[in-house]
């Protein structure tokens, strides 16, 4: 029987730990999202869109609270490690759980490639005796290793790896802040001057802004994981209804203020910005050793990201194996009650992603991570439509429902999908997105391919 309160504590059964608390899932969802993308790579962003990257980070921000809104209704109606995707196959069966479920882990896999590689060429410049590759070996199995800890104790190391860039991402934009308001000592505030004399807002015409949404939302890829975490809580609905408020509200609104103060304290077309806003800012402050700084928050960061992949993959290979659609062994968990097999497959193919950059990175690996291009834009249609699909149900497809959502969320479901299958339709018209539309095309193909033979070949085996 669902809580109305969510503050009754979960029964204690065999499967995964029930034993995080809210700042625990936050932190997972986190460090997920910040990466080094907020804090180096969104000054590609600034330099193709201009100030009205503040604008598409708006838009974006909007799309993704409402989508975890979303999200967090069905969790709180039926709590599990599998999320979104669980919630896509209970409105529209195994074909939509299996797609949805495995182009995610295939999405957080890259991801956590692309992240190490960073941290890698980072520790490569501290110590340019080791080779990059060996750094990707470590990083890999270390955090392999930490995820294989009891859950408990990976939140806790994975809590102080980022609270370093939460607090980066709020304490720079909040100076910057202080000096255009000329109360920070030491620095004349620019006022708007950088803004109105560079083109103003939209230097660029109105037309730039649509990718720019496209951009900013892979910097939002990681706040659905509130959800899979949740699922590991005491207290998973109380949990789950804070943490996505807390992730959401934050990330978007900082996102917003930092892109800001960037094309406040610099020009926007200022190469300085291009390179790095955070690092534009910090000397803009005048702040002291600023490339030390920003290279050891980027390093903590995308080792967080990566960390936090590792887990939220190896968390949905779970939940798919529960259901017969990933290898058996992927369900059987540790004495840690973690999923082993699940945590060391996903590090293993990870790691041999993150090897192609070495050997083959102009060919393979950049179309490994193209392959990966939809699927945020696939995960936020199908919170949409999972939702619409089982609201008109019987609550008893998502268990006893305490207390109903407001009907003003099926109007908001809709406003998601239609924004989600624009985007969709306009990564056609944007160069930069034209090769991730199609070489995400094949992995689609595969698994429905898989699907498809699995459910009508007679040898098919439901424990693979």
């Amino acid at each position: 029987m669902i809580d109305p309160t969510g503050t009754q504590v979960r029964e204690q059964r065999p499967g995964l730990a029930a034993t995080l608390q809210s700042r625990h899932v936050s932190m997972i969802a986190f460090g997920g999202a910040i990466g080094a993308g907020i804090f180096v790579g969104s000054g590609s962003t600034i330099a193709q869109v201009g100030p009205a990257v503040v604008v598409s980070y708006l838009v974006t921000g909007v799309l993704a609270a409402i989508a975890m809104r979303l999200l967090s209704v069905q969790s709180q109606h039926h709590p599990d490690s599998g999320a979104f995707a669980t919630y896509v196959g209970e409105a529209f069966g195994h074909i939509g759980r299996f797609s949805v479920g495995w182009m995610y882990w295939w999405l957080l896999v890259c991801t956590s490639s692309v992240e190490c590689i960073a941290a890698a060429k980072i520790a490569h410049t501290w110590l340019p005796g080791v080779p990059a590759w060996v750094w990707s070996v470590l990083f890999f199995g270390s955090l392999a290793a930490l995820n294989l800890t009891r859950v408990r104790v990976f939140c806790e190391v994975q809590f102080w790896l980022v609270l370093i860039k939460v607090v980066m991402l709020i304490a720079i934009p909040t100076l910057a802040l202080l000096a255009v308001f000329g109360v920070l000592p030491g620095v004349a505030s620019p006022g708007m001057k950088n803004v109105i004399e560079h083109g103003g807002l939209v230097p660029l015409g109105s037309g730039s802004i649509f990718p720019g949404i496209l951009l900013a939302a892979f910097s939002f890829v990681g706040i659905e994981m509130t959800a899979i975490a949740s699922a590991e809580a005491d207290r998973p609905r109380r949990v789950m209804r804070h943490s996505t408020r807390v992730v959401t509200y934050t990330t978007s609104a900082f996102y917003v203020l930092a892109l800001f103060m960037a094309v406040v304290m610099r020009p926007w077309n200022d190469p300085a910005v291009a390179a790095s806003p955070f690092g534009a800012m910090m000397n803009a402050m005048h702040i002291p050793a600023t490339t030390t700084v920003i290279n050891i928050v980027v390093f903590t960061a995308v080792l967080s990201v990566a960390n936090s992949c590792i887990y939220a993959a190896s968390r949905m290979g779970f939940a798919l194996a529960e259901r017969h659609d990933a290898p058996e062994s992927w369900g059987q968990l540790s004495v840690n009650q973690v999923p082993k097999t699940a945590i060391i497959v996903t590090a293993v193919v990870g790691l041999l992603v993150a090897l192609f950059n070495y050997v083959a990175p102009t060919v393979v690996f950049n179309a490994l991570i193209d392959s990966t291009g939809l699927v945020l834009i696939m995960v936020w249609i199908a919170i949409a439509l999972s939702y619409l699909k089982l609201r008109p149900m019987p609550d008893a497809r998502l268990g006893p429902v305490a207390v109903a959502p407001p009907r003003r969320l099926s109007a908001a479901a809709l406003i998601v999908s239609v924004a989600m299958l624009a985007m969709l339709v306009g990564m056609f018209f944007v160069p930069s997105t034209q090769l991730q539309l199609i070489i995400t095309a094949l992995p689609v193909m595969a698994i429905f391919i898989i699907v498809l033979w699995r459910e009508t070949g007679e040898s098919a085996d439901p424990d693979w």
